[in-house]
């Protein structure tokens, strides 16, 4: 999995005519709904080969200030990759 700056991505275009599944989401402790998502996302680049996969999450929660998160960013990652994520930001 590779790991990109979200600004930075952006701004560089790198990723611009890639065909790509993506998920959104907070993420801060990764329970069933989020296995569930992830999940969805691994079925679906397997059924379209030239997709790739992407999830993007935020080192803070947009909408709580001050709130900590259950697990770290690095657990986060880890536990994403395991779902054969191409690329998380």
């Amino acid at each position: 999995m590779i790991t990109h700056d979200f600004f930075s991505l952006i701004k560089s275009k790198e990723l611009q005519n890639v065909p790509m599944a993506i998920t959104i989401g907070v993420f801060d402790g990764v329970h069933k709904g989020h296995e569930d998502i992830l999940s969805f996302l691994n079925s679906y680049k397997a059924e379209h080969k030239d997709v790739k996969t992407m999830v993007i999450t935020f080192n803070l929660n947009p909408k709580i200030k001050g709130q900590k998160f259950i697990d770290t960013l690095r657990l986060r990652k880890k536990y994403i990759s395991s779902f054969n994520t191409d690329f998380f930001t």
